[in-house]
């Protein structure tokens, strides 16, 4: 039988595509997609529209912390074909910007600079899931939260809450359970495709480079409770950092939502206290029921993850 919502998103899906490559007396003709940055005093991130409008690159005090343009961030699912962020299949129907509170008006390439800035965008992933985000940088760090609704009861096969490509240079990683325990550390050096996955109840990752002597910790404040397990691909352009949200998986319900949220904290330190300081940066998140077990343990392998 034909599905209304998904002939609808199947057309609009195809009108973006004509929006990119439009036909100009028979050959295709790529136009370049437009950037936003966000300006603040120490960071610069840039959005991307062709990544519907998910992040591009992430600078701090001109190091790179996300500089990867063929890796895929923010909320990925499979069904079985991938969707979200650059792997395609992500509708947009709008978003918006926010400087210090004001709104902002949209122009293309344009940087807006503030203390704190927030972009909001409303998608759809595949024919699956509709999503609301809306991520606000400062310079302490950015802050992420996600609703998702079915719009469908089809199979996800897999989905991340969120994943973010990690500069190359931050090698170094520790996980933390609710409290800022240290669950495991390592590193992730091999750049041979392989998964450094965390231990159980890890809530948090820190990644730090030994050599530049700054890190980043990526805590889930929200959605714990959905079977989050985390793990690294360790690759040669980048240390990609995963959220796998378990209970997001299989068969749904028409109508079911979830709200997720994670923060980023950016973190200076040295070989000898990066791990405590990454620590005291992890709060009790806002909902940790139902962590599922997973025996954590290096696995140099290549999974089933994507972009």
């Amino acid at each position: 039988m034909n599905n209304p919502r998904r002939m609808e998103l199947g057309m609009k899906i195809a009108d973006s595509i004509a929006l990119i490559c439009p036909i100009i007396a028979g050959t295709p003709v790529m136009i370049q997609a437009a950037t936003v940055a966000f300006q603040t005093a120490n960071t610069t991130v840039v959005f991307d529209e062709a990544k519907s409008w998910t992040v591009l690159s992430l600078t701090r005090n001109g190091k790179g912390i996300i500089s990867a343009p063929s890796s895929g961030q923010g909320t990925v699912i499979a069904d079985p074909d991938w969707a979200g962020s650059v792997h395609g299949n992500e509708v947009v129907h709008s978003f918006s910007i926010t400087v210090d509170g004001t709104p902002a008006a949209y122009s293309p390439n344009a940087t807006y600079s503030g203390s704190s800035l927030a972009f909001t965008r409303s998608t759809t992933l595949a024919t699956v899931l509709d999503l609301t985000s809306v991520m606000t940088v400062t310079d302490a760090g950015i802050s992420e939260t996600v609703t998702l609704t079915r719009i469908s009861d089809e199979q996800i096969t897999t989905a991340y809450g969120f994943l973010g490509s990690r500069d190359n240079r931050l090698t170094g990683y520790a996980s933390y359970s609710l409290n800022g325990s240290l669950t495991d550390s390592g590193t992730t050096v091999a750049n041979d495709g392989g998964n450094a996955h965390m231990n159980s109840g890890a809530i948090a990752v820190a990644q730090y480079d030994p050599a530049l002597g700054d890190g980043l910790v990526s805590i889930i404040e929200q959605g714990a409770e959905l079977g989050l397990h985390h793990f690294i691909w360790d690759r040669d352009f980048d240390n990609k950092l995963y959220a796998q949200m378990s209970l997001l998986q299989g068969a749904g319900t028409i109508g079911e939502t979830w709200t997720i949220r994670q923060k980023i904290r950016y973190f200076d330190a040295t070989l000898e206290n990066w791990q405590a300081i990454a620590a005291a940066l992890v709060p009790e998140p806002v909902s940790t029921a139902l962590l599922l077990p997973f025996a954590g343990i290096l696995l140099r392998r290549k999974d089933h993850q994507r972009n």
